[in-house]
């Protein structure tokens, strides 16, 4: 999914050399997840399962996009 692959590589670009050893486990946990349910989980607000609900890595990830909302989604 293309607005997947904006976001984590966007999220790459700017966080992934600060992220320790520990989030990045994490980070690719997350990116062995299916583009459909990332979305769901991150863009629509779906509750995402526990594990990755537990994961930092994860609430990084939302963090940046919600801050970065507008620039990597426009105004969906």
């Amino acid at each position: 999914m293309v607005e997947m692959d904006l976001i984590f590589g966007h999220f790459a670009r700017r966080k992934l050399s600060t992220l320790d050893a520990e989030l990045l486990d994490e980070y690719d946990m997350l990116l062995k997840q299916l583009d459909s349910d990332l979305f769901r989980w991150l863009i629509v607000g779906e509750k995402a399962p526990d594990d990755v609900e537990n994961s930092k890595c994860y609430h990084a990830l939302k963090d940046f996009i919600a801050n970065e909302r507008t620039e990597l989604l426009g105004n969906y």
